[in-house]
């Protein structure tokens, strides 16, 4: 997998754009700026910001919900969705991606 330092770049003031730089500048005060080897999948930045495209491409292929729900509980869990996006995409996700995921189909808000 791919790693990309630019969300550090970017906050280090790489491109120039103000709003994250301000909060590079916030984090470094804080001490909590990124180290030079903290980095981010590539591959889940793709995936953080194409959420419901993923979930379409999972249930075009003809999935139902049973399907999905691995343990029957009539609930799509964290974990779940982690070993969907394991099986489907082949790679394992940052927990902050399935995060995602599932806010972007969490219609009423329950997790």
């Amino acid at each position: 997998v791919l790693r990309v330092a630019l969300p550090r770049n970017l906050l280090n003031g790489f491109c120039r754009i103000e709003p994250l730089m301000d909060v590079g500048t916030r984090l470094k005060e804080q001490k909590n700026f990124p180290s030079d080897d903290d980095f981010i999948p590539a591959l889940d930045l793709v995936v953080r910001h194409c959420s419901k495209i993923k979930w379409i491409s999972i249930v075009d292929k003809d999935i139902t919900f049973p399907d999905l729900d691995l343990n029957g509980d009539e609930v799509l869990d964290k974990n779940e969705v982690k070993k969907l996006v394991m099986k489907y995409f082949d790679y394992e996700p940052e927990d902050f991606v399935i995060d995602d995921l599932i806010a972007s189909i969490d219609a009423n808000n329950d997790g």
